[in-house]
């Protein structure tokens, strides 16, 4: 029934996005950012609406990019665009190699291929929007856009705490088995992801957005009201690797800005707001009965770390991930064959499809130790040129966005620990935004020296 409801809104969205299709088209033959807007604004549309195929789910969001390489490929067949590279984009393709390396250890070519196309679509996707957000102008639409699609994503969550704890059915609240009531007492929400966690690493992006312009005083209710609900959110979707993300998140934000955090009025809202949460977590439990009490409180301590899966499954399979890196150090043991490798190689074994769910670790395992080094380079680049950017902007609102979404994406980082998927378009698109500001940025120091150098040479004159 779940999967039928699945399919049936996937085509229904499918068929709302074809209605304004041939509008976008006509923009996209001038101007294909509209394509890169509707990519961002779809980032959370990750579970609903989709359609598995095959082992491989179909989104929303892979019908777009494929329409945005498209229109990127005819224009720069027919000399309109020039492919433009960045400071990711050789680490990248370095990456990509030792992927392809890894393919001749699989067992399991087609799934490793599938994982490998993926993984090369989303860095190409990444590419190209990264090269279209080349002013100012276009993030601020990119900003508006991430706005509105969390307020969409905190409105869905809201129906999906209600109607479980109104027993409504699962095809009416879009909440998986695995995440209702009956399994923890209280619905953990993940709006129209696969999970909670995916759920809490999306929000990073739309938090450092709010944060950053009530930094910059736009103290609107917009910009409070959204820091507010998705900080909420957050914690409603008790899932422990967002929640310790968050922390990291608060933590960095007080030591770069204790003069904007640390201070009265601002603490003083922080601790209402958090002692409203736990007032009404507290009404809320006391209603829910003892047993339901106590499954909220041990999920949240980690005092269940030595009955349930989400914790010892995932101490299992770090070890096993780390003994595979220790038999291939080099090469890995395959792209997409940690599963095969830790059922001894039984493809029949129902657990052949589990993952490390540790991303670091997942990519030592799999690809080996110089995939790994890579990935932390392309890692360290990209915060090392947020940083950079912020000095070079100075005290501009363009520096300060760069700023506080450097630090959501450690937050992000962080909950890599506790998931592997690299081929998550979101993250790539996070990562696609903090590159082109910092290329904006950048420009407008050049220019900016080259006028003042030519203005020096006029005086001089």
């Amino acid at each position: 029934m779940n999967e039928t409801i699945q399919m049936l809104g996937f085509f229904v969205g499918c068929v709302a996005g074809l209605a304004t299709l041939f509008w976008v088209i006509k923009k996209t033959c001038r101007d294909y950012f509209w394509l890169v807007l509707a990519i961002i604004f779809a980032l959370p549309f990750e579970r609903i609406p989709s359609l598995p195929i095959a082992g491989f789910t179909l989104k929303v969001n892979h019908i777009l990019g494929l329409l945005l390489i498209l229109f990127y490929a005819i224009r720069l067949l027919k000399k309109r665009e020039k492919f433009k590279i960045n400071y990711l984009t050789i680490p990248l393709l370095g990456l990509l190699f030792f992927i392809s390396l890894s393919l001749f250890q699989t067992i399991r070519p087609f799934m490793s291929l599938v994982t490998f196309f993926q993984i090369g679509f989303t860095f190409l996707l990444f590419q190209i929007i990264t090269s279209q957000i080349d002013s100012i102008q276009k993030f601020v639409k990119i900003v508006h856009i991430i706005k509105i699609s969390a307020f969409i994503v905190i409105l869905f969550t809201g129906w999906q705490f209600v109607g479980d704890m109104l027993n409504l059915p699962i095809w009416l609240t879009g909440l998986r088995d695995l995440y209702t009531q009956k399994v923890f007492g209280f619905p953990r929400v993940h709006a129209f992801s696969l999970e909670p966690l995916y759920l809490g690493n999306y929000l990073f992006l739309p938090l450092s957005i709010f944060v950053a312009e009530i930094f910059q005083g736009k103290k609107n209710w917009i910009n409070l009201v959204g820091f507010v609900l998705t900080s909420m959110v957050i914690f409603m979707t008790l899932s422990r690797g967002a929640i310790l993300a968050y922390l990291v998140f608060v933590l960095l934000l007080f030591f770069f800005y204790p003069k904007k955090t640390l201070t009265v009025k601002n603490l003083t809202l922080f601790s209402s707001i958090l002692s409203t949460a736990i007032i009404l977590v507290v009404i809320i439990l006391s209603v829910l009965g003892a047993d339901k009490r106590a499954s909220f409180y041990n999920q949240l301590t980690l005092k269940d770390y030595q009955i349930t899966e989400s914790v010892m499954g995932r101490l299992n399979t770090y070890e096993v991930a780390w003994q595979a890196f220790k038999e291939k150090p080099l090469t890995g043991i395959g792209v997409f064959n940690y599963g095969p490798y830790a059922t001894g190689y039984d493809l029949e074994n129902p657990f052949v499809q589990q993952i490390v769910n540790n991303e670091y670790l997942e990519i030592l395992a799999e690809i080996g130790m110089f995939g790994l080094i890579l990935f932390v380079g392309i890692i360290l680049l990209i915060i090392y040129a947020g940083f950079r950017g912020v000095k070079l902007a100075k005290e501009s609102e363009i520096g300060s966005y760069l700023a506080i979404l450097t630090i959501g994406f450690v937050a992000v980082l962080v909950q890599y620990n506790f998931f592997s998927t690299l081929a998550i378009i979101g993250i790539w698109v996070y990562a696609g935004i903090l590159v082109a500001l910092y290329g904006i940025i950048a420009d407008d120091n050049s220019k900016l020296r080259i006028k003042n150098s030519e203005s020096h040479l006029k005086i001089k004159n």
